[in-house]
């Protein structure tokens, strides 16, 4: 049983679609009088913070605003080279945060399903954990599907086949049907994001959202469809379009198209009629 201030900490991999659905548990548990900590990398310890965690810093084999040219993986790729990619974070991180963590070890360790160093962690701390999936949870007979092994850490531990908080609706789960009984689907956890900013519709027209997300975004050719199905239309076209491509490679958009690196996505779904996005 945790007492009632107990040290929580959270783990995950620094990807938007990993990141943000942690933050609203983050600020419920500091509201209900926990310390909670948050293990990521510079480019997202303001969101952790804004949150109400204290940040605990490691360096990353993913991209970073520091090091954009170490790339993300092809669109098409396979899950081979995928879970090579989380083996890798697996491998550089976990030294990291054993040396980070010493000394003020959590009582508990709430991990994303990607992060395989924290059920390690958790293990070598001998502390409770909690597992959270903020998309499709892997589903009986996924490995054979896929050809590649999901269990990115240490087998004996069974990390796949541990108790699940789902932040997905079920209905939206892939073969649902085929996943096990541990697996509890709570839907998504919201909470605003501050230090996204704030964005206003400059007009009456109703709005689209465009975005691929961070990882697989370097695709100018596609938003430059978008911008010209859009022409004309009256509908105002925001697009998110990621940090991997020069806008300026769109060329010369209508002027109903507004294009950002980065946009609050709350502020602009909430007054969005439609949104084009990148499914998984």
């Amino acid at each position: 049983m945790l007492s009632e201030s107990a040290h929580i900490t959270f783990m995950t991999v620094p990807l938007h679609g990993h990141v943000n659905p942690l933050l609203g548990m983050v600020t419920e548990l500091v509201a209900r009088g926990h310390r909670v900590s948050f293990a990521i990398n510079d480019d997202f310890a303001s969101l952790a913070k804004d949150a109400g965690a204290s940040v605990v810093l490691y360096e990353s084999t993913f991209p970073s605003s520091s090091s954009p040219e170490r790339g993300w993986l092809e669109a098409g790729h396979d899950a081979a080279q995928a879970a090579k990619v989380f083996r890798d974070e697996f491998v550089s991180v976990l030294p990291q945060l054993e040396t980070a963590y010493a000394g003020d070890e959590p009582d508990l360790v709430v991990y994303d399903t990607v992060a395989a160093h924290a059920p390690v962690l958790a293990a070598a701390w001998g502390v409770p954990e909690v597992q959270i999936s903020p998309t499709h949870v892997f589903y009986d007979g996924v490995e054979a599907e896929t050809g590649a092994t999901v269990a990115l850490g240490d087998r004996r531990l069974g990390l796949r086949r541990k108790p699940c908080v789902v932040t997905i609706p079920r209905s939206v789960q892939l073969h649902a049907d085929r996943v096990g009984g541990g697996c509890q689907f709570v839907g998504p956890i919201v909470s605003p994001r501050r230090v996204d900013g704030t964005w206003t519709a400059p007009d009456d027209w109703p709005v689209v959202l465009v975005s691929l997300g961070s990882a697989y975004n370097k695709r100018p050719e596609f938003f430059s469809a978008c911008a010209a199905a859009f022409e004309g239309t009256g509908w105002r076209v925001v697009m998110s379009i990621g940090r991997f491509f020069d806008p300026a490679e769109l060329g010369e958009l209508p002027p109903n198209v507004e294009v950002h690196p980065w946009v609050p996505q709350l502020d602009v779904l909430a007054s969005a009629k439609g949104a084009c996005r990148r499914a998984g």
